[in-house]
């Protein structure tokens, strides 16, 4: 046994009764006191003596206000409940436990996130006269807590007492056996060990400690310390420290340590990996080097240098040099791999070819790709045959990016034409997608189109003609044969007859009519016939093969197929034609090419009428037989196509997608609802049926039933993982139509969004993830390279600010405090030149209309979809209500008001300017961006910022008259436009399910007003205090200017009580909105033969879906009486 260990052996056996009294009074210590609820206060102070060299003297109101707020903390009676059990399954207290008479509903909510929970009982109660306090948002946990209970473990060889004392949290017993071990080993990471524990305790410049030795330790070149200790500091340095202050201080220690023992190969990779899930890309490609050159028989360090060196980009070509070195071990052995001959240098697993051929993109010449390409063991063929298909579809996407179209056909051919040991073609590359590529590049060729069209097709019947192919790869050889004749089709080859391409794409769907995914396949293709074929297509051909199938359930497929394409058709610009009006100042007629009728509007509403009473018809046949299975994909789809056919006949397709609630005059209302009624009932036969499910929601989120549409959409369980992409499907403007449903304040805790913004929490605590480190672990080059890309991309999401700005707009209207959406180090770090990015998935979406027509999800929507513009334009309104709605904390003590006063007038005109310049760049560029509400929402809070700069300095720099008064003018006018839009007509019955639909409109006007009613609150609280400041009234604002301020008052005013009044009279009519509901949905139009077979198919459904809508309006009126009106 080493001496150390006898050493920490009779170090144990010293622990005397002292020491275990100590651990029992620990036990029987109440949580609580291991709590700091003034830990914000106290990191500012930290912060400010890291700004000012840890001069105190400039920090005195910070630590002043830590002060304060310890104060005030220690005088509440407050009771951290006691959780039952410890971690290790044992109870955690020896007392009874504690009984409330009163207990709290959010109670396990809060304990669950490590909120303390208030004893009720210890406080005093209110006054029954007092207002109910604002409900205050929860803190993030770690902000609450002064202490992580996940921290690090002690290295090994510490003993038992310091080790126990330091889990559990005994820190002033952690700061005495420290520093009693540094004076007996003088070991200097027990010295780290005091520090940390240190940072632990009362006093800011105590919490600042960790900080302090880190600076001397940086400026100390010749200072080094072990990977432990290291750490040990880093964990207590959390939140003081900057992300890119990692590189300037943790990132070289690190760094210092490796090269002065490059031996320790666990001390160098923890190293590296913490260096990396900071991202200093600097510091851990000098320890890669470094370890790649210490362990030359570890060839994962090699690749792990590679890696690093490329993801640097400083040194590109470093990278590709080593990695043709590699690979060129690996080829030069390239027979030797059965051996295990093959050098650990060399390049061996498909990760590892993978990571060269990424290389190779970023930095090879066309010389040195050719000479990859002719490799005889790492060029893509040989890879494929390996059945290594990744490496094989890399390549073509790089070639197609820099358009060499004869390389990608050259190498989709030499795959393509692959054959086995029998003689027979391989299906190894026989995917849709490589052929695909395969065509495009062949289209795309200079040679002769006819030479490339017989090698085309010689290579499709050479796969039709080989036997026992299995129906997967059938089907994308049929595919393959269709698009050819589309990419190779004859000019004139369609005169005397259908075209060839008609021929083809009719034999693919004899074989392929039955499968759920033929429209999906044939779509794009049918599409591009001429007119009359599509109409042969859809009227014609696939009834006829529909009627001639057997098969009960087959024969309703193949129609269900043929009712698609004739929606397809029916919404193509090619099947209804323009006819020019005799009188030229009239709008063109249209007629339909299928019924030869004329239109007024470009959809046929009498086939869109047949098409929808066929589809109605089989779809009630289908769900009422008892011989029909209804698990057939073909009974959803029906239900999807009726729907969509309903929503196209209420004249949705003609409203502007910048005026959600405008809508046409022959728009059809009791349409929609019937679309709705159709999929419910549908819903109670396949539940959490995806697309079902996505149009459902936005039909809803359109009519106004967003309590509805959020009990639909988490029947589709959408995962943190696709959150960033679907999320805005649903969330986008959800607070303007139902701010309660986003954060009910009634418990702030379970806001909507709360989901959301864990998601990107979690995923950007780290400048990286720690699954990059767990990439490296498993040598997965391809995830290494990818993962800083996603996690860049999800920084910079309109997703991210959606979550924030919806939640921060709720929490306005119902006037429930929060903190501010830019303390968020995600929202924080977001500046002008940030190009947010938006990528919305709809692939999961119904869509059968054609390209040239809007999608469903497009239809349905409440405004354009997030946008940078728009996102940036969110970001500054916020900011705005922000900056002039803060008010410093109680505790927070001045000792010069007047100078801070001036300070801080400073500090909000500058903003102001800074908001002013941010939102006239992107106003500037708004394009299609906005609603037409959101346009001139953020067009007055633009004019506002230059408003109040103007009003506060008018008695120093008065303005040209014209000036303000124009600006003023100009915010009157826009909430003259608000208020006409969002209170358009009159407010009677026949306009109740309208307004519903309407709310976007209403809530911008309340949002509008109240930056109105903000901004002269501000100009007017300034003109008092400089009323009592200056007695001989030369700094006050002048009359004409306070004029236009009290014009604009007035005008927010009016707003406002005229937007209660219309909450007031929705609730006056939500009363009898199910009574309405039956009226609205089948008697909007006499004799309505739709109507009447849409309540014949929902049959006793009917009932339950008016009480779930009529609930939801409800429920959403209700909603809105809680928002704040003055």
């Amino acid at each position: 046994m080493s001496s150390s260990d006898d050493t920490s052996k009779a170090v144990v056996e010293k622990v005397d009764e002292g020491f275990k009294e100590s651990s029992r009074k620990f036990d029987a210590k109440d949580k609580s006191e291991y709590f700091d609820p003034c830990q914000e206060f106290a990191q500012k102070s930290i912060r400010c003596l890291h700004r000012n060299g840890g001069d105190r003297s400039m920090c005195g109101d910070y630590f002043q206000a830590y002060r304060d707020c310890k104060k005030a903390w220690d005088g509440l009676g407050l009771v951290v409940a006691r959780p039952s059990e410890d971690p290790k399954g044992g109870a955690s207290g020896s007392g009874p436990a504690r009984q409330d008479s009163s207990p709290d509903p959010d109670a396990d909510t809060r304990r669950a996130s490590g909120l303390p929970v208030w004893d009720r009982r210890a406080s005093a109660a209110p006054s029954v006269h007092s207002a109910p306090p604002k409900p205050i948002l929860p803190r993030h946990p770690i902000r609450s807590i002064t202490m992580s209970w996940n921290r690090p473990q002690l290295k090994s060889g510490v003993d038992l007492q310091l080790q126990t004392a330091f889990n559990d949290g005994q820190w002033a017993n952690v700061i005495r056996l420290a520093e009693k071990r540094f004076r007996t080993f003088n070991d200097p990471y027990y010295e780290v060990v005091k520090i940390v524990a240190e940072s632990h305790l009362e006093s800011p410049l105590e919490k600042a400690a960790p900080l302090i030795t880190l600076q001397k330790l940086v400026k100390d070149a010749s200072a080094v310390r072990d990977a432990d200790s290291l750490e040990l500091l880093e964990w207590a340095s959390e939140g003081l420290l900057e992300d890119h202050e990692f590189s300037e201080t943790f990132g070289p220690l690190k760094l210092r340590y490796v090269k002065a023992n490059p031996k320790d190969k666990n001390g160098g990779t923890r190293c590296l990996e913490s260096c990396l899930l900071h991202w200093d890309l600097v510091s851990a490609q000098q320890i890669a080097a470094i370890l790649d050159r210490s362990f030359p028989s570890e060839r994962s360090f090699m690749f792990w240098n590679i890696a690093v060196t490329h993801l640097l980009a400083l040194y590109g070509m470093l990278a590709l040099k080593q990695m043709q070195r590699a690979a060129q071990f690996a080829e030069q052995h390239s027979g030797a791999e059965k051996n295990g001959n093959v050098p650990d240098r060399a390049i061996k697993t498909e990760e590892e070819i993978l990571l060269f051929y990424r290389i190779m993109e970023a930095h090879a010449s066309d010389a040195e790709w050719d000479a990859a390409l002719k490799g005889p063991t790492l060029n893509p063929v040989y890879q494929l045959k390996s059945g290594r298909k990744d490496l094989f579809l890399q390549t073509i996407e790089v070639f197609e990016r820099k358009e060499k179209w004869k390389t990608v056909y050259d190498l989709c051919k030499a795959c393509l034409s692959m054959t086995d040991d029998k003689g027979q073609l391989s299906l190894l590359a026989c995917d849709w997608a490589v052929w695909k590529k395969f065509l495009n590049a062949a289209g795309r060729i200079g040679e002769s189109a006819q030479e490339v069209s017989t090698e085309v097709s010689s290579l499709i019947d050479r796969f039709l003609a080989q036997e026992n192919i299995r129906s997967i790869y059938k089907r994308n050889i049929y595919l393959a044969r269709v698009e050819a004749a589309f990419q190779f089709a004859q000019p004139n080859s369609a005169t005397d007859g259908n075209s060839s391409e008609f021929e083809q794409l009719c034999r693919y769907i004899d074989v392929e009519s039955v499968s759920p995914a033929c429209f999906e396949d044939v779509k794009g293709f049918a599409e591009r016939l001429s007119p009359q074929e599509i109409k042969e297509l859809a009227y014609e051909y696939v009834p006829r093969l529909a009627k001639e199938t057997e098969d009960a359930s087959k024969s309703a497929a193949v129609r269900t197929l043929a009712f698609k394409l004739q929606y397809l058709g029916l919404s193509s610009s090619k099947t209804i034609v323009p006819v020019p009006n005799d009188d030229p100042k009239k709008a063109n007629d249209w007629k339909c090419i299928v019924c030869s009728t004329s239109n007024k509007s470009s959809s046929c509403t009498a086939c869109l009428k047949t098409l929808l009473e066929s589809a109605l018809s089989l779809y009630s046949s289908l769900i009422n037989s008892s011989e029909i299975s209804q698990t057939l994909d073909c009974i959803p789809e029906l239900a999807i196509l009726a729907a969509t056919c309903l929503v196209r006949l209420s004249g949705m397709h003609e409203r502007g997608i910048d005026n959600p609630t405008s809508l046409s005059k022959t728009s059809r209302q009791d349409r929609l609802l019937q679309a709705a009624l159709i999929i419910e009932d549908q819903l109670t036969r396949t539940p959490k049926h995806t697309r079902l499910t996505l149009v459902l929601v936005r039909i809803y989120l359109v009519l106004g039933c967003a309590s509805r549409a959020r009990e639909v959409w988490d029947t589709a369980d959408v995962k943190r993982t696709i959150i960033d992409s679907l999320g805005p499907y649903f969330f986008d403007r959800l607070s303007t139509v139902a701010p309660t449903l986003v954060l009910p304040p009634n418990s702030p805790g379970r806001a909507l969004m709360q989901g959301l913004k864990a998601h990107y929490q979690t995923s950007l605590k780290l400048r990286m993830p720690r699954r990059l480190a767990d990439a490296f672990d498993s040598e997965s080059y391809t995830a290494i390279l990818d993962i800083p890309g996603y996690i860049e991309r999800l920084r910079r999401s309109c997703t991210l600010v959606m979550g924030y700005v919806e939640e921060s707009r709720a929490g306005r209207a119902l006037d429930v405090r929060s903190d501010s959406i830019f303390d968020e180090p995600a929202v924080e770090e977001i500046v002008d030149e940030t190009v947010l990015r938006d990528i919305i998935d709809y692939g999961s979406v119904p869509n059968l209309e054609s390209s040239t027509s809007r999608p469903i999800w497009d239809v349905l929507r409440l405004g354009p979809d997030p946008s940078n513009i728009r996102s940036h334009l969110a970001l500054s309104a916020e900011s705005f209500f922000d900056l002039l709605s803060y008010k410093a904390p109680s505790s927070y003590k001045v000792t010069n008001a007047a100078q801070a006063a001036a300070a801080e007038q400073t500090y909000i005109l500058e903003s102001l300017q800074r908001l002013n310049t941010s939102m006239s760049r992107f106003l500037h560029a708004r394009g299609t961006h906005l609603t037409q509400q959101e346009e001139m929402y953020y067009d007055i809070i633009s004019l506002l910022t230059s408003l109040i700069a103007l009003a506060v300095s008018a008695s120093r720099t008065p303005p040209p008259p014209e000036l303000l008064s124009s600006i003023a003018s100009a915010v009157k006018s826009g909430l003259d436009v608000l208020r006409a839009q969002a209170l358009a007509g009159t407010a009677d019955e026949s306009q109740v399910l309208l307004i519903l639909g309407s709310l976007h409109g209403l809530f911008v006007l309340r949002d509008a007003a109240a930056a109105v009613k903000l901004a002269t609150s501000y100009i007017v609280a300034f003109n008092e205090r400089e009323k009592e400041r200056d007695r001989s009234g030369q700094s006050n604002i002048p009359k004409d200017v306070m004029a236009h301020v009290k014009t604009l008052e007035a005008a927010a005013a009016t707003a406002l009580k005229e937007g209660k009044a219309r909450v007031a009279f929705l609730k006056k009519e939500s009363d009898s909105l199910g009574a309405r509901l039956g009226r609205w949905t089948f008697e909007a139009e006499d004799g309505d033969k739709l109507a009447q077979q849409i309540r014949e198919v929902a049959g006793i459904h009917v009932g339950v879906w008016t009480q779930k809508v009529a609930d939801s309006w409800r429920t959403n009126v209700k909603g809105w009486e809680m928002v704040q009106w003055e």
